[in-house]
């Protein structure tokens, strides 16, 4: 069954998608990076809430990316063997004090489309696209920073994440399919695309 490797940037309803899909395919279970690095940081004993973890030290950020990142790649590789349709969802970049920041690891990204291509799996790299009020909207409602950035600044994030996500997909091989879509696309659609692996650079319909 297929691997979904769902981007966007923050606001933009890729948890929704990811619940969505979940819900709506039978055979389907979802990983969301940020809510595992959270989880590793509360293990560790970090005092660090999710609003605040970008102002992490740089090398601090990094070990606890890649140990979520360890234990998720476990749990896609048994959801891939157990013939299951996998998502993941992760943001590949922030916008976090007037810088870009990296959201991901690219060996840990290089890692999950290789358990793909190992058990068979038709891999989907699916990047989440919402309307500029939409996305402010749901920024505004997160607080602190998030409710700071400016349009001009949530559209030059969201063209970021839709190059680093297409050159993601490039970069992984021809195996991987690339799709932008909505957040609010009709569930059928999104089934029918992570099913077909041959529908490469297909963009759906998005308001």
């Amino acid at each position: 069954m297929p691997l979904v490797v769902l981007t966007g940037i923050t606001g933009c309803g890729t948890k929704e998608i990811a619940q969505r899909l979940a819900e709506g395919l039978p055979d389907a279970e979802f990983f969301l990076l940020g809510d595992r690095m959270m989880e590793v940081a509360a293990d560790l004993g970090l005092q660090v809430s999710r609003d605040r973890v970008l102002d992490m030290r740089a090398d601090t950020l990094a070990l606890l990316r890649a140990t979520a990142l360890e234990g998720l790649t476990a749990d896609v590789e048994a959801g891939l063997e157990a013939a299951k349709v996998v998502i993941v969802q992760m943001h590949l970049t922030f916008r976090w004090r007037g810088f870009l920041q990296p959201g991901f690891d690219a060996a840990y990204a290089q890692r999950l489309f290789e358990k793909a291509t190992r058990y068979g799996a038709p891999a989907l790299l699916m990047n989440a696209v919402a309307t500029l009020p939409e996305n402010l909207i749901a920024l505004a409602a997160l607080g602190g920073r998030w409710a700071e950035l400016s349009p001009e600044e949530v559209l030059l994030w969201r063209d970021e994440e839709a190059v680093v996500s297409r050159i993601l997909a490039d970069y992984a091989g021809p195996h991987v399919a690339f799709l932008q879509t909505g957040a609010d696309e009709p569930l059928p659609v999104w089934e029918g695309l992570i099913r077909d692996p041959k529908r490469r650079g297909r963009t759906s319909a998005f308001r």
